[in-house]
C-alpha cells in the first residue's frame, strides 16, 4: 500500500501509517469476504474466526447465541434471513493449492460442512461444523497473521459496508485520527463495486452518512469525515477527529494493545505466558522502525518472529543496561560523595578561619586585587588559607583545636 497523503489547511504531508498495510489482513480472507453477501453471515464468520486454532481442533463445532449476532428481538423475516445465511455459509469454499505440482493444481475445500440452528433451554443458538479437510488451509491462514478485530459492537452496526467502515476505523484509531483514500479505494475496502454509486451524492446519501450516524451513535468509535474535490468532482475522503472513545475510558496495558493488534489470536496467550511486557514493547517499537523503511511486508509477521526469536537477546541487552546504569549510579554516588566532603572540609575550614584574629586575616586577605564584593574575597582568602594549611586542618577534629595548634605553630598567644 502506498504512503497515504494527509491535507491540512496550510500544509500538505505525508504520514507513514503501519495499519495501511494491514488492510488486505484486516478481512481475514479477502475472497471469503468478496463472497459474502448477508451482514449476517458476516457477523457469523467473523464470530466463529475469534476462535483459536486449536480449539477448533479440539472441537470443531461452534455455537454462538442469536443476541450476539442480533440486536433485539427477532422480527418479522429475521427467521428467514438466518436461513439463508447459514446456508451462504455453507457455501463458503477455501482454495488450496497444490504446490508440489508444476502448475499449482487449485481445488476448493468447503469451509464448513454443516450449519445449523436449535434451541436450548430457551435460548436460541447458531452452530457451524468446521470441514475437517479445511485445517490444513486454515492453519496457513492463521499463520498469516490475519488480524483479528473486535466485533463485540458490530452486531449494532447493520450493514456490511458500516461494519467494514467499523473495522476500517478501529484499527486507524490505534495509530491516528486522520486518513484518507481515494473514493475508489475506500468503496474496496469497504466491500462496495466500484461501478456502485458512481455520483456522490448517491454515496454520501446511501453509504457514508448512514454508516457515519449508525457508528458515532452506537458504538466506542467516533467520526467525522471531509471530502476532496477536484474541478468540482468529489474524488477523495478524509476521515477525522477518529476516536475510539471506549479504550480512552479504560486503557489497557501497552503490551497488551500490541498483542491485540499485531499477533493473531493462536499465539496470543502464548506470547504473554512467555515474554515480559517489555520484551514485547522493545520489539514492536525496532519493528515499527524498520518497517518505516518500507522494506517489511507483513509487520504482523514479522513482530511476532522478532519477538519469539528474540534475536537481540533482549534479556543480555536488559543486563548490560542494567550493569552500565549500575556502574553510573556507583561513579555519580562517588562524584556526589566527593562533592558533600568537599563541602564538609570547606564548612570545617570556614570555622577555623572565622576563629583567626584579624591580623592572621589579613595576611590571607592581602594581595587580593580586582574584587570589591566581600564574599568573593572572603572565598579567596579561605581558599589559601586552606591551601597553606591542609595539613594541621586535616589533623584536627574541631575549630577550637585547630586554633590552639595554628597559634603554637605560628607562636601567636
Amino acid at each position: 500500500m502506498e504512503i497515504q497523503k494527509i491535507v491540512t489547511k496550510d500544509t500538505e504531508i505525508t504520514e507513514k501509517l503501519p495499519c495501511f498495510r494491514n488492510f488486505n489482513k484486516l478481512i481475514k480472507s479477502p475472497e471469503i469476504i468478496r463472497s459474502i453477501s448477508s451482514v449476517f453471515t458476516y457477523r457469523m464468520y467473523l464470530k466463529f474466526y475469534q476462535r483459536p486454532l486449536e480449539e477448533l481442533r479440539k472441537n470443531p463445532r461452534v455455537e454462538f447465541e442469536i443476541s450476539e449476532i442480533i440486536k433485539g428481538e427477532l422480527k418479522g423475516d429475521m427467521y428467514r434471513q438466518i436461513d439463508n445465511a447459514l446456508a451462504e455459509l455453507k457455501t463458503i469454499s477455501l482454495k488450496m493449492v497444490d504446490t508440489t505440482k508444476p502448475c499449482g493444481d487449485i481445488t476448493y475445500v468447503s469451509l464448513f460442512r454443516e450449519t445449523g440452528y436449535t434451541k436450548k433451554h430457551s435460548r436460541k443458538t447458531l452452530w457451524v461444523l468446521v470441514e475437517e479437510k479445511a485445517f490444513p488451509i486454515l492453519e496457513k491462514l492463521y499463520l498469516e497473521g490475519y488480524t483479528d478485530m473486535p466485533s463485540k459492537e458490530l452486531v449494532n452496526v447493520p450493514t456490511i459496508h458500516g461494519t467494514r467502515t467499523y473495522e476500517i476505523l478501529a484499527m486507524l484509531s490505534r495509530s491516528t485520527e486522520t486518513a484518507y483514500f481515494t473514493i475508489e479505494n475506500f468503496k474496496k475496502y469497504i466491500g462496495i463495486s466500484t461501478a456502485m454509486y458512481p455520483k456522490w451524492p448517491n454515496l454520501k446519501q446511501r453509504v457514508i452518512d448512514p454508516d457515519k450516524k449508525v457508528i458515532n451513535a452506537n458504538t466506542g468509535l467516533s467520526y467525522d469525515y471531509k471530502t476532496k474535490k477536484i474541478n468540482k468532482k468529489v474524488v477523495g475522503l478524509y476521515l477525522v477527529k477518529i476516536k475510539n472513545n471506549s479504550e480512552q475510558e479504560g486503557s489497557t496495558n501497552p503490551h497488551l494493545k500490541i498483542i491485540d493488534e499485531h499477533i493473531w489470536p493462536t499465539h496470543q496467550h502464548n506470547i504473554l505466558n512467555n515474554y515480559p511486557p517489555e520484551h514485547i514493547m522493545y520489539y514492536h517499537e525496532k519493528c515499527h522502525k524498520i518497517a518505516d523503511s518500507g522494506k517489511i511486508l507483513d509487520l504482523n509477521s514479522f513482530i511476532y518472529k522478532s519477538i519469539i526469536e528474540d534475536k537481540d537477546n533482549y534479556k543480555t541487552i536488559i543486563e548490560n543496561k542494567k550493569a552500565k546504569k549500575l556502574s553510573e549510579q556507583k561513579i555519580r554516588e562517588a562524584k556526589e560523595r566527593e562533592i558533600a566532603e568537599s563541602e564538609k572540609y570547606y564548612k570545617f575550614s570556614k570555622g577555623c578561619y572565622d576563629l583567626l584574629s584579624n591580623s592572621q586575616k589579613e595576611t590571607y586577605e592581602a594581595g587580593i586585587n580586582g574584587f570589591t564584593d566581600k564574599s568573593i574575597i572572603l572565598s579567596i582568602a579561605v581558599s589559601k588559607f586552606m591551601e597553606n594549611n591542609e595539613h594541621l586542618l586535616r589533623k584536627c577534629k574541631s575549630p577550637e583545636e585547630f586554633i590552639s595548634a595554628y597559634n603554637i605553630v605560628n607562636n601567636d598567644v
